[in-house]
């Protein structure tokens, strides 16, 4: 399979792009956040669709929402890709609720999409059913993505499938003989009936945790109040706490202002009906400056709305009525002369008309003649019969010339005719727009769109400019003449008889020891104020311990989830492999029923002998509790797979996925495409020569795409000087 195009109407950051693609191996060199996960990914999309396998009920895809466009109507595309010699296009729309997929012939133009039916999911399965591979099989062989930091779960996901893949696939190697599918496959089927398929089964183990987890989910979701509002209660006590020593200085303090109290709250109550003074002064000097604000900003609009103004204002109706009636002008003219010029060649036009001496036939009638005056010299009678079938040859002929003449005339006059009064109308109508258009001249002095399509731009902004003055204009506060002046004056006075008044009764009376609270409080509120507050302080103790017993039965509900959560999860990933493990025995008992084991040891031996220098040859799957591991072909000695490196983990990982692509292409007669995103990116440089060579011999057979965010693959195959095809991601 080779493909050769994709068009994105909406997959996302490509909005209505195209690109091209060619037979071998293909490099997309970008910078990251550029796209080259997201065109493999589309491409995956418009393979297989956005919906999940292997499940009764249509479910989106993990990755359906992440790459829905946000602007776009449209979510889809088209591919375009040749197999077994024949070129085709898949469309599909990805949208829910309205997703569509249509197959074409390129070459013919043929609907080919018809001949793959429904499955119970309403799903046509057109690339599964023609390269006998499922989505997922397909995403998990042929499309190697990398593996990064940030993405550590999902490393560690993908690590235990291989794990379990490679487990299966190296049980047939092991083994080497045929294994009977049909038993396998039952079992396993029977194990998924004992865990509960769906999350329905709630009397299975599946259905019961999940039930559980959800319940625990609900009342921890509830009893995170309980965590907030015991941090908060903890807040409030120390606060409280603070709040009582500040009471405990205070009424040290008041205790001895206690005599002076009395005066201190006099002062008070005149000094409020100040302040009650001083604050409407302040809101008439905001009010004050926002006048002044607000008035230059009238006079700004005022001279804008000034420079601004047409001569005349228009409206959407105006402009549409001087557009169509140029429009109307110009078509109506164009039909009155194509009217005239039509009935000026009908009125020239007249059917040719023979002398009445010269016969229709001149051929028949001269031999019909020549045969008269010859029989005269034989028979009378035959000569008599003769010349009458002259004389009848001639008349009649000359009848039907005559009618088909006066017929010929009649057509011509009604259709000249019929020109006319439609040119008598189109000249009444063209008269009728001409008559608007100099009505419209008169009234504005122009009937030019281009001008009234300013004029209408003009008034939209006029009107748009009145608008804000209306609003400016309701927004100005109504101030009182000489008010300001007023209220400053009565401040001053009182500020400075207030202190006149009070000074020398305790010390000396400024601003600030007036506005202080120590001349507000007196002795009995703060003690009152103590009081509440040792009674808050019980509470708010009391309650912290009910809290925090409550807390603790938190913890023990946490810990009860987090171990549900746990079983949840091993539960799921045993349900994973049982899956997977269906998927493979089946693809495999589709693909070939006999024995794989030699073909896929030798293949997958070969790559890994030349992706790790052939410091490994081969993988060994011991279930007897040794696990998988590699063979050291020097020593013959295996070592276990957790003791590699990261680097040699993927190296092996690599290896098996193409083995697998080489022998289900082998097998299908279908070379498969390689999706490559940026999976060498933690490969040294030495690692990356030896991988490059094996990727270039291998495009000879099988289409690859290879996406990389640096430059130094394609350095290093100009290098070998290795054939490849640049793509760019810009159209």
């Amino acid at each position: 399979m080779i493909i050769e195009r994709v068009h994105f109407q909406g997959f996302g950051r490509f909005q209505d792009q195209t690109i091209q693609f060619q037979p071998g191996l293909n490099v997309i060199q970008a910078p990251n956040e550029s796209g080259k996960s997201t065109l493999l990914q589309g491409i995956f999309a418009l393979m297989y669709g956005g919906v999940q396998e292997g499940r009764r009920v249509r479910r989106e895809a993990d990755w359906y929402s992440g790459y829905r466009p946000w602007i776009a109507q449209q979510y889809g595309g088209e591919i375009d890709y040749t197999l077994q010699n024949t070129s085709y296009r898949l469309v599909r729309n990805l949208i829910k609720g309205r997703e569509q997929e249509q197959l074409w012939n390129r070459l013919t133009g043929e609907e080919l999409h018809h001949h793959f039916s429904f499955d119970q999911r309403k799903e046509r399965k057109i690339i599964e059913t023609q390269l006998g591979l499922s989505g997922e099989l397909f995403q998990r062989t042929a499309y190697i993505a990398s593996y990064s930091d940030t993405g550590s779960l999902s490393y560690k996901q993908e690590k235990k499938w291989q794990l379990k893949l490679t487990e299966k696939l190296n049980s047939l190697l092991d083994q080497g003989d045929e294994v009977e599918l049909t038993s396998v496959l039952g079992y396993l089927d029977e194990q998924l009936n004992e865990m509960g398929k769906t999350e329905n089964a709630k009397q299975k183990p599946f259905g019961m945790l999940i039930e559980k987890q959800q319940k625990l989910s609900e009342e921890l979701e509830k009893e995170q109040e309980t965590q907030a509002e015991c941090l908060q209660t903890r807040v409030d006590l120390q606060k409280l706490w603070r709040e009582k020593e500040q009471l405990e200085q205070e009424y040290q303090v008041l205790s001895v202002q206690h005599q002076r109290i009395s005066i201190a709250l006099q002062c008070k109550a005149e000094w409020y009906r100040l302040d009650k003074i001083n604050a409407a002064l302040e809101e008439w000097e905001v009010a004050n400056r926002k006048q002044i604000a607000l008035q230059d900003k009238i006079y700004q609009l005022e001279e804008k709305k000034k420079l601004l103004e047409p001569p005349f204002r228009m409206q959407m109706e105006d402009l549409e009525e001087c557009n169509g009636l140029h429009y109307q002008h110009q078509t109506f003219e164009k039909r009155i002369a194509q009217l005239e010029h039509q009935i000026h060649e009908e009125e020239q036009m007249s059917p040719p008309t023979l002398p009445w001496w010269k016969p229709v036939y001149p051929f028949l009638t001269y031999i019909a003649l020549f045969l008269t005056g010859s029989s005269l010299f034989y028979s009378t009678i035959l000569g008599f019969v003769l010349g009458t079938t002259t004389f009848f040859l001639y008349t009649v002929s000359k009848v039907i010339q005559e009618w088909n003449r006066k017929h010929y005339n009649q057509s011509r006059l009604w259709s000249i005719q019929t020109n006319r009064k439609l040119l008598e109308q189109y000249q009444l109508e063209h008269k009728v727009c001409k008559e608007r258009l100099e009505w419209w001249q008169q009234r504005v002095g122009t009937n030019d769109p281009s001008i009234i399509r300013k004029w209408w731009d003009q008034t939209q902004q006029v009107e748009k400019i009145e608008w804000e003055l209306d609003s400016l204009t309701r927004e100005q506060p109504i101030l009182k003449k000489g008010e300001g002046k007023y209220l400053r004056q009565k401040w001053e006075d009182g500020k400075r008889e207030l202190i006149t008044k009070y000074k020398g009764a305790f010390c000396d009376i400024t601003d600030k020891q007036v506005d202080s609270e120590s001349l507000v409080l007196s002795r009995e509120t703060v003690h009152k104020s103590m009081q509440l507050n040792s009674m808050q302080i019980g509470e708010k103790q009391n309650s912290l311990q009910e809290l925090e017993s409550r807390l603790k039965e938190i913890e023990q509900l946490h810990m009860e989830w987090e171990r549900v959560s746990s079983e949840l999860e091993r539960v799921k990933e045993e349900k994973e492999a049982i899956r997977v493990a269906q998927e493979v025995l089946q693809e495999a008992y589709r693909s070939r029923q006999g024995n794989v084991a030699p073909i896929l040891q030798q293949i997958s031996s070969s790559w890994i002998r030349t992706v790790t220098n052939k410091r490994y040859d081969c993988l060994f799957a011991d279930f007897t509790g040794d696990g998988l591991s590699a063979r050291i072909p020097e020593t013959g000695r295996k070592e276990k797979i957790d003791q590699l490196s990261t680097g040699t983990l993927m190296q092996m990982v690599f290896a098996l996925k193409m083995s697998i692509v080489q022998y289900i292409s082998s097998e299908s007669n279908q070379q498969l495409p390689i999706l490559l995103d940026d999976c060498f990116v933690y490969y040294d440089s030495d690692r990356l020569a030896s991988i490059l060579p094996l990727i270039g011999k291998l495009s000879q057979t099988h289409q690859i795409l290879l996406c990389t965010c640096h430059t130094r693959e394609m350095e290093q195959l100009n290098q070998l000087r290795q054939t490849y095809h640049a793509v760019s991601l810009i159209s």
